[in-house]
C-alpha cells in the first residue's frame, strides 16, 4: 500500500509539473515578450539622425521572458507618431545615452508630436531597391509582410530640424506575442 501511495503521489507531481511547466522541465513554450536589438547590440534603446543615410536596424525576438524559444520567428511591424499629451509617459519617453555601449544615462520626454504626421515608412533591406528615394537600397515593407528585422528612418516630408518620437510595434506571427519600442528621430538625443 504505501508503495501504491508513493506511486500515485510521484504520477501527480509529474503532471503537475507538465502543467504548469509546458515543458515538463519547468519552462515556458509560450512567448510572451518581444524584446528588440540593433545592429550595434543595443536593446530597446535606438536613436536615428534625421539627415542619416542609413535607416536604423532593429531586430525582434520573442521569447518567454528569458529565453529565446526559437529562430526564425516572423514579425508584422506598425509605427505611429507619439504624442506626448495623450500618450502615457512609459510611451512618451525615451532613452539617452551610450546605445552601442548600451548604458542609457537618463529618460527624457519625447518632443511634441510633429504638426504634420505623414505615413511612417517601415523598411527591408533590397538590393537594388529604388522605392524609398531617401534610402537606396531599401523598400518600403508591404502589410502582409513579415520579417524578423525591419529598418527605420526619418519621416519623409518632416524637416530635419524637427525632433519627433516613432513608437515601433512588433507583432509575433506565431504566438500573439506583442512588443513596441520608442525611436528618438533627431539630431541629438
Amino acid at each position: 500500500m504505501r508503495r501504491l501511495a508513493l506511486s500515485v503521489f510521484a504520477a501527480c507531481g509529474f503532471v503537475a509539473l507538465v502543467a504548469c511547466g509546458g515543458t515538463g522541465l519547468g519552462g515556458s513554450t509560450t512567448a510572451n515578450v518581444v524584446e528588440f536589438t540593433g545592429s550595434s547590440g543595443q536593446s530597446n534603446q535606438f536613436f536615428v539622425s534625421p539627415t542619416s543615410a542609413t535607416p536604423l536596424e532593429i531586430n525582434a525576438v520573442a521569447t518567454d521572458g528569458g529565453a529565446l524559444l526559437s529562430t526564425g520567428q516572423s514579425f508584422t511591424w506598425a509605427a505611429r507618431f507619439i504624442n506626448p499629451k495623450t500618450d502615457p509617459a512609459s510611451i512618451a519617453s525615451y532613452l539617452t545615452g551610450s546605445p552601442s555601449a548600451n548604458q542609457p544615462t537618463a529618460s527624457k520626454p519625447c518632443p511634441s508630436e510633429p504638426t504634420t504626421t505623414p505615413a511612417i515608412p517601415i523598411l527591408l533591406q533590397t538590393p537594388g531597391a529604388t522605392s524609398i528615394t531617401q534610402y537606396p537600397g531599401y523598400a518600403a515593407l508591404g502589410t502582409a509582410q513579415t520579417s524578423p528585422t525591419v529598418f527605420i528612418g526619418a519621416v519623409p516630408g518632416i524637416a530635419a530640424a524637427t525632433s519627433y518620437c516613432l513608437l515601433v510595434i512588433a507583432n509575433d506571427i506565431s504566438s500573439g506575442a506583442r512588443g513596441s519600442v520608442t525611436v528618438f528621430v533627431g539630431n541629438s538625443p
